[in-house]
């Protein structure tokens, strides 16, 4: 649920807008949203290329390092624009925040060892670099899609430590 409230300072004339969800939860929304529309980037580029060429000599590299660096900056830029449309005060982390974090980070650890396991076993076996490199990357995007739904559903249902 998005919501956001305009928040008037009652010690100055500054006004500015209020993330009823909180920075945190915002900010995962945020890498969730990037993480996914990247890695669909991605695939169309990808399935572009394998037109009529065997897919594993599909020239992968650049358009896995364009979406490399394409999420790491929209990641940023959108961060920047969340900072300035809600203003500094709404940035606090708490505990509770704390827990989301580090659970979602064991979840999302997961995946990534898995497709770096994966990635490993395609070496040994000696496959081709697509199947490697796409192993990491794959590794990658699901640890972050997993990282950040484990994270929302923690700030949505509450974390049971009992």
């Amino acid at each position: 649920m998005l919501s956001v409230a305009l928040y008037i300072d009652p010690m100055s004339s500054f006004s500015y807008v209020r993330d009823a969800m909180g920075y945190k939860e915002r900010s995962t929304w945020i890498e969730l949203v990037v993480a996914v529309g990247v890695f669909l980037w991605y695939l169309a580029a990808i399935s572009g290329r394998v037109r009529g060429t065997p897919i594993a000599d599909v020239a992968f590299q650049g358009p896995m390092i364009r979406a490399t660096l394409l999420s790491i900056v929209a990641t940023i830029v959108l961060h920047f624009a969340y900072a300035i449309v809600v203003g500094s005060r709404d940035t606090q982390e708490d505990q509770r925040d704390r827990q989301v974090a580090r659970f979602g980070d064991w979840v999302g650890m997961w995946p990534l060892v898995f497709g770096a396991g994966t990635a490993l076993v395609l070496a040994m076996l000696e496959l081709d670099h697509f199947w490697v490199a796409n192993a990491i990357y794959g590794g990658f995007v699901v640890s972050s899609v997993t990282t950040s739904v484990a994270r929302l559903v923690a700030y949505q249902r509450g974390l049971s430590l009992a």
